[in-house]
């Protein structure tokens, strides 16, 4: 996982944090909203664990 795959998902966040600030939103609509935030942050956090993995894994090998 690279930068530019850190990058997307910070776009992503800021997305639909922004669709969420619309006030004529209904709060059902807003939750939604930051669900998919959290959802994306999860994502994130998930793609980077995986990538820690990966580099411990190899450097396992080395050893």
């Amino acid at each position: 996982m690279g930068v530019y795959d850190f990058m997307l998902y910070e776009q992503e966040r800021k997305k639909w944090l922004k669709r969420a600030e619309d006030p004529l939103l209904a709060p059902a609509e807003r939750a939604v909203f930051i669900a998919m935030v959290e959802l994306i942050i999860a994502q994130k956090n998930l793609a980077s664990a995986r990538w820690d993995e990966q580099i411990y894994l190899r450097e396992g090998r080395k050893t």
